[in-house]
This record gives C-alpha cells, sequence and structure tokens, in this order.
C-alpha cells in the first residue's frame, strides 16, 4: 500500500508539471498570436509605404538632376532590397488561403512556421506523386492489356479523380508558401481531374468502349 500511495504521489507531481506546461503553453500561443497580427499589420504599412515612395521617386526622376539622380536611385535600390526582405517576413507570417483553398479548406491558416516544415511538405508532396503515379501506371497497363470490367475502369478513374484532386490542393498549397510550382502545371492537374470525373460518370456503352483505350494508354503516358 505504502508503495501504492508513492505511485500516486509521484504521478500527483507530474500532473502538476503538465498542468504548468500546457498554462505556460497557452500563454505562449496566445503572446505569439498577438506578435503575428502586430507583424502582418506593420508588413501591410511598410509595403503600402514603400508604393508610396516608389511612385514618389518615379515622379521626381522625371525632373531630377545631377546628385538628385543619385539620391533616388539609392532609395530604390535600397526599396528594392527591403522588398525581397518583406517576403522572406511573410514567410513564415500567417496567410490567408485563396478561393479554392477557402472552398475546399475553409478559412485555415496554410502558411508553414519555418523553412524545414516547408521543404518536409514538398518532399511528401513528390513522394505521394511517384507512389500514385506508379499505382496508376500499373493500373492502367492491367487495363490496357488484361482487364476489360467497368466495376474495374471505375474504381481505377475514382483513384485518377482523387489523386489529381489531392494534387491541385497540395500544389496550392505550396504555391501559397512560396514555392515556384507554374501556373499551367497547377492547371494541367485541375484539367485532369475534370477528364477524369468525366471517365467515371460515363456509362458503358459503344462510345465508352471505343475510347476506353485511348484513355488507357493516355494515362500511361501521364504516369511515365
Amino acid at each position: 500500500m505504502e508503495e501504492f500511495q508513492g505511485a500516486i504521489n509521484s504521478f500527483q507531481k507530474d500532473w502538476l508539471q503538465l498542468q504548468e506546461k500546457h498554462s505556460s503553453l497557452v500563454m505562449s500561443l496566445y503572446k505569439l498570436k498577438e506578435e503575428e497580427t502586430s507583424c502582418v499589420r506593420s508588413v501591410k504599412h511598410c509595403r503600402n509605404y514603400m508604393k508610396l515612395l516608389k511612385h514618389e521617386i518615379a515622379s521626381l526622376q522625371k525632373n531630377a538632376t545631377g546628385d538628385e539622380i543619385t539620391i533616388l536611385e539609392k532609395a530604390k535600390i535600397d526599396i528594392l532590397k527591403k522588398e525581397y526582405v518583406l517576403r522572406d517576413i511573410e514567410d513564415v507570417l500567417p496567410r490567408t488561403p485563396g478561393l479554392y483553398l477557402r472552398v475546399v479548406l475553409g478559412a485555415l491558416n496554410i502558411s508553414f512556421a519555418n523553412k524545414e516544415d516547408k521543404f518536409r511538405y514538398k518532399n511528401d508532396y513528390e513522394r505521394f506523386k511517384i507512389i500514385i503515379s506508379g499505382i496508376c501506371a500499373f493500373l492502367a497497363f492491367l487495363l490496357y492489356f488484361y482487364v476489360q470490367n467497368r466495376i474495374v475502369d471505375t474504381i481505377f478513374h475514382f483513384l485518377l479523380v482523387w489523386y489529381y484532386c489531392t494534387l491541385t490542393i497540395r500544389e496550392r498549397i505550396l504555391i501559397a508558401n512560396g514555392s515556384r510550382i507554374k501556373g499551367w502545371w497547377n492547371i494541367s492537374h485541375f484539367m485532369s481531374t475534370a477528364y477524369s470525373g468525366i471517365m467515371l460518370i460515363w456509362p458503358r456503352s459503344r462510345s465508352y468502349d471505343e475510347f476506353r483505350d485511348q484513355f488507357m494508354l493516355f494515362c500511361l503516358y501521364l504516369s511515365k
């Protein structure tokens, strides 16, 4: 019984420590939120101010002479440098998702806290593409050469819809966090989602059967 009482007392100490850590964490998160909000306001203010300064510089350069031109050029270069710094600052601040992500995910903060998180997410995105595209290539090969079954076709088309829809979401998150994914690449996946959806709801018919094999070959080509 004494050992049990000792275990209870030890657990009680651990429990109190947990509560203290939780309270400290909540306070830190609250303070972080306040700092983020303040920083976002400052970034907007500085960006608007720099726009005004650039407009003023452009206006003054029209009639500037001698040393004035040098001063204005230095100011212009300084503003450009500060714009690059602002981009780095914005990388760690909360971001408002675009229309597509707001519809799919809601008003969710999609920014990564640091570059390591962004790098991990990008690696996970690439790994996801490799694995699922490999599965799609295998299924397309199987369906083209060996299997002629509408139910299996439907499963394959559903996989494609899910795959491309997931890609568009992940790519939009990466683009919002500064990734250099090209717009046309993301749009192509929107189109792939659409044509996969058409294949999914296309009823079994002569027209479907005539187009099916071409579509499977097309999927094999995309998965290479």
